[in-house]
């Protein structure tokens, strides 16, 4: 896709004026950006094609049926229409305004009208206002442009801090090409049924398949003063076909004054449109601002409780705030009140919500399957999604605290801070290959800072280094040379066991990013809601390999365990046990040999699991060494012996916990379709300690996954099988 040719289309500009209307709730508030007493040139409406032949023009507010008219002979033969600026055109195929209809807002001619569907029917025609925006039912043939600064300014200019929300209904198929974003970033581009998704100039897009049944979708964009996030649902008629999740971006003011919609991205220079090319057809345009409930940090599963509910549930997403909760669409004034939290006022568009089919109720109480959900896909990290997260974990804080502290600016001693800035610069000089980016190279640099002020490796990014070596020797002045090594080597693991889980979530690409270019890559955000999870009654239950084939035994099952870490009297002393273990599979990991390219990079599927599985293997005995009460260590036995220890890190917000990884028996990882291989133990590790932390008041288990841009759902969750989940 070339962005230029993006751009280029990108040249009209239009300017509204909008008002806003606190009594209409129910009804169409575009109604109100309408103005009054002006003049308007009138559109008009012809029965020849290229707007020839007999005709009749109208000025809004002015309708006509066609059907009982008259004075002219139009009924059914209107082939062309011209419509001025600011003017929108509503035609209907039956007389006396029946549906079905369409908005205009661009001159048609016989050629577009053919590819409506409607030459030769046309019955009933009304002129009306453009309020800045079509708002439903609307026909695009080249451009819609949205003044988003003009409608939420004018319409609600109290609430301009507030976030604002602009929701986006079209019809989609397998011919559909068109262009949904701003002059500057994001951008969206659907080409029949793939998504792009386009965060920035310098990184590639994301790349989002859309099901092939697909009829309808919806883009839902939601802003406010630190970000951009974008969701989008797909519809089959009236059922959601895929569970929506929320697309971070960074973006800058200046470049969110307009919305562009564009019908058909050209293939050439020139922009010309292809002959191909059908109109695009937009349902509904809502825009709204919407204070944020601090119930739930993870706004996102609201949105995924609302799935059960067929037909644009997002869309009642929008209109009645977290549909699975009590936020509703409320007036301006109660909109005003100090506890207008979680609220939603629609400032254009209409408010009146779809018909909400109520889901049929699961009465058979048979427990959902664990399986942890995308809800977050954030793109902007600053280049660091290997090390801020890494940092964050070391030093017991958010990537959300580090970033709210004026982040990347702050250079001060906060430690989230501190860590992930000199990470990051020693990834970009360190990071091009897996033979210098160690714990043991980072040592050496550390050092030889202390002793020579250098980092001890002539390079060319001369900048970065000095950058690097000033901030070492302030640390180094603040803590000491022995607590910032140890501080930098605990995170630095962090980011080293990040980047072995991007090597196993992302298992079936061809070629892998170094960790430099790792830090570019989105980081997902996937979860599991503890508050309606269901532990099964029945005890977990292996499957087994035998003669080529999975078998799952009668009356054979594993034995489950959570060990809270800090924990120093259970009864069975189990963490010496696991302690003796892990030791025993680390040596055995650490003497497979792997293949690896020039850059230390594993070649096949089988070396990037004995990497990855050296760096669990290794960060499991330190966290059990450790025995910090941060973590849980789930234990999975069969047959009396332990095939499994998963470990998970608890938020520093007291209500999530996070899978970090797990390490599995070597013999059922190296060679898994071996006679007596076992399956299903990281299903039972994960299920067990779902049931724990939700007994002890966890909101969410999750997991943090960096992807590829074209691989957003992923196969695996450490060791953990997803589609056994």
């Amino acid at each position: 896709m070339n962005k230029l040719l993006l751009l280029s289309l990108l040249i009209m500009t239009y300017s509204g004026q909008a008002k806003s209307d606190d009594n209409a709730i129910n009804e169409s508030i575009g109604d109100a950006l309408y103005l009054k007493q002006k003049n308007y040139s009138p559109a008009c409406f012809y029965s020849k094609d290229n707007f020839e032949g007999e005709s009749v023009c109208l000025t809004p507010p002015e309708t006509m049926d066609l059907y009982d008219t008259k004075d002219y002979d139009l009924n059914d033969k209107i082939s062309s229409i011209k419509i001025p600026d600011n003017v929108q055109v509503a035609i209907y195929i039956n007389d006396n305004f029946n549906l079905p209809y369409y908005n205009l807002t661009e001159s048609v001619d016989l050629a577009w009208l053919n590819k409506m569907g409607v030459a030769g029917q046309i019955s009933s025609i009304k002129t009306l206002e453009s309020p800045g925006f079509c708002a439903q039912d609307c026909v695009v043939i080249k451009e819609n442009v949205i003044n988003l600064n003009d409608i939420f300014n004018k319409s609600a200019p109290e609430f301009y801090d507030k976030n604002k929300i602009v929701l986006i209904n079209v019809d989609i198929n397998n011919e559909s090409n068109f262009f949904v974003g701003f002059m500057g970033y994001p951008q969206i581009v659907i080409v029949g049924k793939d998504m792009f998704f386009y965060s920035s100039e310098n990184n590639p897009p994301l790349n989002m398949r859309i099901n092939d049944n697909t009829e309808h979708l919806s883009l839902l964009f939601k802003i406010d003063d630190h970000q951009l996030q974008f969701q989008y649902l797909e519809a089959q008629g009236t059922t959601s076909l895929n569970t929506p999740f929320w697309i971070n971006s960074q973006y800058s003011p200046e470049d969110l004054a307009n919305l562009y919609i564009t019908n058909s991205i050209s293939e050439n220079e020139q922009g010309d449109m292809p002959e191909n090319t059908q109109p695009l057809i937009l349902n509904k345009i809502i825009m709204a601002i919407n204070k944020d409930s601090h119930r739930d940090k993870r706004g996102a599963l609201g949105i995924a409780g609302c799935i059960g509910i067929p037909l644009l549930a997002i869309y009642n997403y929008v209109i009645q705030g977290h549909c699975n909760q009590l936020d509703k669409l409320v007036g301006k004034n109660e909109f005003s009140q100090h506890d207008g939290e979680g609220k939603t006022l629609v400032v254009a568009g209409s408010a009146k919500p779809f018909t909400v089919v109520k889901p049929a109720i699961n009465t058979s109480l048979s427990p959902a399957p664990a399986t942890l959900v995308l809800t977050h896909l954030n793109t902007h990290l600053h280049n660091q999604a290997l090390t801020l997260p890494a940092a964050a974990a070391s030093c017991k804080t958010s990537v959300e605290e580090i970033l709210s502290a004026r982040y990347p600016r702050q250079t001060g001693i906060r430690c989230g801070s501190r860590m992930s800035i000199l990470l990051a610069d020693f990834t970009l000089l360190f990071g091009e290959n897996l033979l210098n980016w160690t714990t043991e190279h980072l040592t050496q640099v550390l050092q030889s800072i202390s002793d020579h002020g250098t980092t001890g490796y002539a390079g060319s990014d001369q900048d970065t280094e000095s950058r690097l070596v000033g901030r070492v020797q302030e640390a180094i002045s603040d803590l000491g040379l022995s607590l910032v090594t140890s501080m930098l080597q605990e995170a630095f693991s962090y980011a080293s066991l990040n980047y072995a889980r991007y090597f196993m979530h992302n298992e079936n690409q061809e070629s892998f990013a170094t960790p430099l270019a790792a830090q570019s890559l989105p980081l997902g955000d996937y979860i599991l809601p503890l508050e309606t999870y269901i532990h099964p009654e029945e005890p977990p239950a292996p499957l087994i390999m035998d003669d080529g084939q999975w078998f799952r035994p009668e009356g054979l099952y594993f034995e489950v365990m959570v060990i809270p870490g800090g924990d120093q009297h259970v009864a069975t002393n189990l963490t010496e046990e696991i302690v003796e273990v892990i030791n025993d599979w680390r040596h055995f990991y650490n003497q497979v040999e792997y293949q690896a390219d020039h850059n230390g990079t594993p070649i096949s599927r089988r070396d990037r699991t004995v990497y990855a599985a050296r760096i669990t293997s290794n960060m499991l005995r330190h966290m059990l060494a450790d025995n910090s009460s941060d973590y849980q260590f789930v234990v999975v036995k069969f047959k009396g012996k332990i095939v499994s220890v998963l470990a998970s890190l608890n938020d520093a917000n007291g209500r999530d916990s996070y899978i970090n990884f797990s390490v599995t028996h070597p013999q059922y990882v190296l060679n898994p379709h071996e006679n007596g291989s076992v399956r299903g133990a990281g299903t039972a590790a994960v299920r067990e300690l779902a049931r724990y932390l939700k007994e002890k008041g966890k909101k969410t288990l999750g997991s943090n996954v960096i992807s590829q841009p074209s691989a957003i759902v992923k196969k695996k969750l450490g060791f953990i099988y997803k589609d056994e989940l």
